[in-house]
């Protein structure tokens, strides 16, 4: 049972490409710049009456969508993407905005990290191989916990794979201990075997005998198997991906472009509240 619910989910185990780091305000060279105004005067903004994106900016006030896809058409540019990469991840991003399918996730025992209150969840499912699940995840703690998405979103985890490092994940949540694992597993770039794991658990004050037996309890197989078969039920097939507010994030998996994903949804979140 267990091999067949973890069938076809894969990781990305690239850590972060060095090209991410380019920042939204970088001053963009000539060929750059003619590249955004080609992609601002065709590309179409769906929400805004289908005017081009030059349009929708031009408009007073701006249209909404158009000043939040912007930054991500200048990042794009930057990175030297062509034009049909643009047009396309730029498509991609704004369906991901307005999308409305929800995906059923069940929250009841995953740890949150950020406000209760906050009306934005992220949910990641992930691989503690994964270089850049725990990359991502690491930046987004930050992020709910003392950044921009602080008051705003909360974060949940689901490791899905089940090998060790999940397991442990998972046996250092059964601790209440499981953020202060996950931070540390990332700050430890050696791969994780299990005597790597039962002394990162030791030195948060988790005893190496008490969590290596947790780890192999039935009771944490099932916590697997549970998140395993919920992540290929969502269509789940390769670590991270990500939800927010039950919604399928699609987009680049850049920390800085999730969190702008948050913070539309927690825009629309407080707008429809009024």
């Amino acid at each position: 049972m267990r091999k067949i619910l973890l069938l076809g989910i894969t990781m990305m185990m690239s850590s972060a490409n060095a090209a991410d780091s380019i920042k939204v305000n970088t001053i963009l060279t000539v060929p750059q710049q003619k590249e955004l105004d080609s992609i601002t005067s065709s590309f179409r903004i769906s929400s805004c009456g289908t005017v081009t994106f030059a349009q929708a900016l031009k408009r007073s006030p701006p249209c909404p969508m158009a000043t939040h896809l912007y930054p991500f058409a200048q990042w794009l540019a930057a990175k030297g993407k062509t034009y049909a990469e643009c047009m396309k991840d730029l498509s991609d991003r704004q369906q991901c905005a307005i999308d409305t399918q929800g995906y059923a996730i069940d929250l009841s025992t995953a740890p949150m990290a950020g406000d209760p209150k906050a009306p934005v969840v992220i949910v990641e499912y992930m691989s503690g191989l994964c270089p850049l699940c725990k990359y991502v995840g690491a930046e987004l703690y930050r992020e709910v916990t003392d950044g921009q998405l602080k008051g705003k979103a909360r974060l949940a985890i689901k490791p899905c794979k089940g090998n060790r490092a999940d397991e442990a994940i998972v046996a250092a949540a059964h601790f209440n201990k499981q953020w202060e694992f996950v931070m540390a597993l990332h700050a430890c770039k050696l791969r994780p075997d299990e005597p790597l794991l039962l002394k990162i658990a030791d030195s948060l004050g988790m005893a190496p005998a008490a969590f290596r037996d947790y780890m192999n309890s039935r009771e944490l197989q099932m916590v697997i198997e549970r998140d395993s078969r919920e992540a290929v039920g969502n269509g789940v097939t390769i670590a991270p991906t990500f939800f927010i507010n039950g919604k399928r994030y699609r987009s680049y998996k850049d920390p800085r472009w999730v969190v702008d994903a948050a913070l539309w949804e927690c825009a629309a979140a407080k707008k429809n509240r009024r």
